[in-house]
């Protein structure tokens, strides 16, 4: 799980670099294959977490207190990188466009967000 989040905050902050706004096709076709790859990434993050929880219950409570210190100690690194991905994901998806892609980019943004299925 860490895995997926470290390479989706290097694929968005990638994107960041190279597009610090959408102004062209090229760039916007970018956004949209960032968020459609994001959004595919996040259910499997979803789909992982299941065991994760279980598996960090189960050494919990087998382990008492070093059980919770170990959980800790992975959960909590994971919870801050999750924060800091978050604002920077929420700046790829605030991105000043040009007026031909400020609508689409805005609905994007929002399915990015809300739905679990990119349909764009």
């Amino acid at each position: 799980m860490l895995l997926l989040s470290v390479g989706g905050l290097f694929q968005v902050q990638r994107f960041l670099r190279s597009n610090p706004s959408i102004i062209s096709a090229e760039g916007f076709d970018n956004f949209k294959r960032l968020a459609r790859v994001n959004m595919y990434v996040a259910l499997v993050y979803i789909v992982l977490s299941v065991p994760a929880l279980l598996i960090g219950i189960y050494i919990t409570y087998t382990y008492g207190v070093f059980g919770l210190v170990v959980v800790l100690a992975i959960s909590v690194p994971q919870y801050l990188l999750g924060k800091y991905m978050k604002r920077v994901e929420d700046k790829s998806r605030s991105l000043e466009c040009s007026t031909l892609y400020a609508d689409e980019h805005r609905r994007i943004g929002e399915t990015w967000v809300k739905k679990a299925l990119p349909d764009f």
